[in-house]
């Protein structure tokens, strides 16, 4: 019987993902356990792309948590600004052994009552037991279920991104799993669910030459609309490459680095391999980076000097996320 981890024990999530799941798959049944994990993002993630980060979060730590599992469970709720006011919302991820998915729930708008609790720091939970003098909300009806009567409640507005966020699985002809390789116990692989924001902001912010000091946020923005490699050993991150792309024409590879204890064993070359051959970044026109000191490396997957450097021009502010010396 398969298993599945929800990264939560709030019992809203944990009925949604089961009547997801059931419906899904009904002719299957399914183990629910639900595992203790953080989102690695604000209390109130504040934006899409943080609420989807904190999805992918939940679902990788699930699969650290319970690694035995079959399918690992992600949700989160998050909010964002709109010319007609704070929509609401929620994403999940459903992460498997080998494919993972993603779906988005319907958005609604808050009130402006609760709204500008939540501008002034208020976790929307909390927001809503005080604008509506409830307990506890968020694990039962949610702001949806009070605007709404119960016509639609939490669980209700999840069930059907859980379906999305399957939709991979039911499909599996027309979804094909990440680009992977797993080589002396170092998995390589193009899923985004495996990223690892914390340890990758370290690495950059502490131990990077090119982005020392870089704040977390801006390193989560960067990873949800990028093409991230990743380089994991037992499920830990010791290596990256990120490509900003277009998918048709142009290509910046950045962010590419491999852990100081691990270099040396031909994972830079492994990332590289795996950028050349990912699926959207075929034929591309041009292709740039920027190097200090790992020219030979690149050199093999066909990088060279500028050609016409007259050509090119650029506004650069080198370490702008350092804090200044004092003095």
């Amino acid at each position: 019987m398969p298993v599945i981890a929800i990264a939560s024990h709030n019992p809203v999530k944990l009925a949604a993902t089961r009547q997801g799941f059931e419906t899904a798959f009904p002719e299957q049944e399914f183990t629910f356990v639900p595992v203790t994990t953080a989102s690695g993002v604000s209390e109130q993630p504040f934006s899409d792309q943080e609420t989807l980060s904190g999805a992918e979060e939940r679902a990788r730590q699930a699969s650290l948590a319970l690694p035995d599992a079959d399918y690992w469970v992600g949700i989160e709720g998050g909010v964002e600004e709109h010319p007609c006011g704070m929509a609401a919302f929620a994403w999940v991820v459903v992460r498997g052994t080998a494919q993972s998915g993603r779906g988005r729930s319907a958005a609604f708008f808050l009130p402006e009552a609760v709204a500008a609790l939540v501008r002034q720091g208020v976790e929307l939970g909390t927001a809503d037991d005080m604008i509506f003098g409830r307990s506890n909300s968020k694990q039962a009806n949610g702001a949806i279920g009070l605007l709404t009567g119960d016509l639609i409640d939490r669980a209700a507005l999840y069930v059907p991104a859980v379906i999305m966020a399957l939709i991979p699985f039911k499909n599996p002809e027309l979804y094909p799993p990440p680009v992977e390789s797993l080589v002396d116990e170092i998995l390589i692989s193009s899923d985004p669910a495996w990223l690892d924001l914390d340890a990758i902001h370290s690495f950059l912010s502490q131990h990077s030459y090119w982005a020392k000091g870089i704040p977390r946020g801006i390193v989560a923005r960067s990873l949800a609309n990028s093409i991230c490699i990743g380089a994991y050993e037992n499920g830990r991150q010791v290596g990256l490459a990120r490509v900003v792309t277009d998918r048709s024409t142009y290509a910046y590879l950045s962010d590419v680095y491999v852990v100081e204890e691990l270099r040396g064993q031909g994972l830079g070359k492994r990332l590289m391999q795996a950028v050349s051959g990912h699926p959207d970044l075929q034929d591309l026109r041009r292709w740039e980076l920027l190097t200090r000191d790992a020219h030979g490396l690149y050199a093999r997957y066909g990088f060279s000097p500028l050609a016409h450097p007259e050509r090119h021009m650029e506004i650069s502010r080198p370490n702008i996320y350092q804090p200044p010396e004092e003095t």
